[in-house]
């Protein structure tokens, strides 16, 4: 383990470890190392410059882990995963924001440092005491795991649009509140907000901010699908019936709530649109009479 007294040993780090040479420190110019898959596709990129725009919060992602850029000698680890999945912002998730590991066989790194650049070949092989497992079995789990990410990744995306909508809709709100000839927007845009705060309210749980508040509050569509993700992205790659049956229900649910989003909320939202043209709403709304020309 790391940290372990002088005479200790160590376990071996986990991941593919990668070593490169840099001639001088870097500084402001950014070194990038990418992992591709065998067909030339990147899946992972690092960077030597820590993400300025990251925030951490209760049950988000890790932060996105920078590669070291000293002169000589550098050494990384590669953990076999593919990009950090999409956040709701301060929305604690019980599950892995961590990629799904990919499946034994050829990649490449590549690190790049100004005009130079250095690829380097890697293999991730299957564990020996896996019997059976044919390229199939790993096809199968590959394919899973991609689904779930890009699923967790649609719900997570449908879900930070909505609350930016929401949010122009509180704003303007605020703008109209106590101003009769705006009320009909004023309502309309208060039922809005309401549909959407109850369709957010089955896409994930809000009420959580800890472990133990996932005991006292249910978990909602987005962690099943972490589950699901979860219980897949294991070193045995032989998917059982019943997470595909599994993955078949959840499916069905999100496909519902999409239906909801376009037959409900989304006409709303044209109507507010209608609403809010035919109500001649200036651009700027002042709410002192004695300052107006």
């Amino acid at each position: 383990m790391d940290g372990c007294p002088p005479g200790i040993g160590q376990n071996p780090l986990a991941g593919v470890i990668l070593d490169y040479f840099l001639p001088e420190a870097v500084d402001s110019i950014e070194a990038k190392l990418e992992i591709l898959n065998n067909e030339g596709k990147v899946i992972r990129t690092y960077s030597s410059k820590k993400d300025t725009e990251f925030k951490s919060f209760p049950g988000g992602p890790p932060a996105p882990k920078v590669i070291p850029a000293a002169k000589g000698l550098n050494r990384f680890v590669w953990d076999f995963k593919g990009e950090n999945l999409v956040d709701i912002p301060n929305a604690y998730v019980y599950g892995d924001y961590t990629g799904y590991k990919f499946a034994p066989g050829n990649y490449k790194a590549r690190i790049s440092y100004k005009d130079a650049t250095s690829e380097s070949g890697c293999a991730i092989v299957q564990d020996p005491n896996l019997k059976g497992i044919s390229p199939s079995d790993w096809a199968a789990q590959q394919s899973l795991n991609k689904e779930l990410v890009s699923r967790i990744t649609e719900v997570h995306n449908s879900v930070n649009d909505m609350r930016k909508i929401k949010t122009q809709v509180v704003q303007y709100n605020e703008i109209y509140k106590d101003k009769p000839q705006y009320k009909e927007l004023e309502d309309a845009g208060k039922s809005l907000i309401k549909k959407m705060d109850d369709w957010e309210s089955k896409m994930v749980q809000t009420k959580q901010f800890n472990n133990q508040d996932v005991i006292n509050f249910p978990s909602m569509l987005n962690a099943q699908y972490f589950e699901l993700k979860g219980f897949l992205d294991q070193h045995d790659p032989r998917v059982p019936q019943s997470a595909k049956d599994r993955l078949a229900d959840v499916d069905k649910q999100w496909a519902d709530y999409k239906m909801y989003i376009k037959e409900t909320i989304g006409k709303d939202i044209q109507k507010y649109n209608e609403l809010y043209k035919a109500s001649n709403v200036p651009a700027l709304i002042l709410k002192q009479e004695v300052i107006k020309p």
